[in-house]
């Protein structure tokens, strides 16, 4: 079943009525199935119609657990608390708040957040430069100018023994 079509489907339950070739296809492996079962031989027609159907199962079942990651799951996976991915969710629209995820939908909506912040993102850290001042902000200014201060003494020992 292609992914369009299941996208499109307004029930999970929702069984797409199969083509001639997809009915055989699914017959040759159900007979694979039972011969396998009962300790027959299987062709290798059947064995080939049995591995396909297979990956088709393994395929649509990774889709629906993509689909409903449960919520406590993606807590651990991300490293926050529920509270911080209500607030993020809420804040940035990315739909992982809720009780089940659906990764697909967060991946498209973080690509379009990141799409539609691209420039910000993008600029250099104008929090040297801004006139707002908070206890933190000062600190971080602070380990800035350390920052370069240190590497401004890289770079001249460099010099100094580069010419040496």
């Amino acid at each position: 079943m292609s992914r369009a079509l299941k996208n499109n489907t307004t029930k999970a339950t929702a069984k797409p009525r199969l083509g001639v070739a997809e009915r055989l296809e699914k017959e040759t492996a159900t007979r694979a199935y039972r011969k396998v079962m009962a300790g027959e031989s299987v062709t290798a027609e059947e064995r080939s119609a049995l591995k396909r159907y297979e990956k088709q199962q393994e395929e649509e079942r990774r889709w629906q657990y993509y689909e409903s990651i449960p919520q406590k799951h993606w807590r651990e996976m991300s490293g926050r608390q529920t509270k911080v991915l209500h607030e993020q969710a809420e804040k940035y629209g990315i739909p992982f708040g809720e009780k089940t995820i659906n990764l697909p939908r967060v991946v498209r909506s973080f690509h379009d957040f990141l799409a539609a912040n691209a420039r910000r993102l993008s600029e250099d850290d104008d929090l040297l430069d801004a006139a707002i001042s908070s206890p933190a902000l000062e600190r971080y200014r602070e380990e800035r100018v350390i920052l370069a201060k240190l590497d401004h003494r890289a770079i001249g020992n460099e010099t100094l023994i580069s010419t040496t």
